[in-house]
């Protein structure tokens, strides 16, 4: 006869009691509740706003690279993070550091699926269809190695280089 253990303590998060993530991430948008965040939400500030008319040099105030002294031409490979962006993120981290454990094991996930789907949101596409990855190297690695080559398969790719180094290199 099987019999059947159940759940106490805390449920939810983490090692010992695991939801599924993709029930937070699939759920209907009218019955998602977003977890609050740890602290007040920097982008409320107007320091921290970016107006739409700031392109070009007028943008520079937003970033932390000294244009004094330094020409950026290498946009494409590294890029430096808006101050604003940076102090969200010095946010995050001071959060994560007053508990590793509780964020790490408990905060993590439904913070992600929060984000995930705030951006969805704003691409408009479905939560479910959106991936978060570190850059696009790594997504096209991801795609490629999930394809399931024989030999005499064909596989076409784009020419796709930088203009610029074309014309600086013939």
């Amino acid at each position: 006869m099987a019999s059947t253990v159940e759940k106490t303590g805390y449920q939810g998060f983490g090692s010992f009691h695991s939801d599924d993530v993709e029930v937070l991430i699939r759920q209907n948008a009218a019955t998602y509740t977003p977890p609050s965040l740890p602290f007040e939400d920097p982008s409320d500030d107007p320091a921290h706003s970016c107006p739409q008319e700031d392109f070009g040099d007028a943008a520079k105030r937003h970033f932390m690279i000294d244009f004094k002294q330094w020409t950026f031409i290498n946009h494409g490979a590294f890029g430096a993070v808006s101050q604003a962006a940076y102090e969200c993120a010095e946010l995050w981290r001071r959060h994560c550091e007053l508990q590793p454990l509780r964020f790490i094991d408990r905060e993590l996930f439904p913070q992600l699926v929060r984000v995930i789907r705030e951006l969805a949101a704003f691409v408009n596409c479905r939560p479910q269809d959106l991936v978060l990855l570190p850059n696009a190297t790594t997504g096209l690695n991801a795609v490629i190695s999930s394809v399931q080559l024989s030999p005499g398969d064909v596989v076409y790719s784009l020419n796709i280089g930088w203009v610029q180094t074309h014309a600086s290199h013939g």
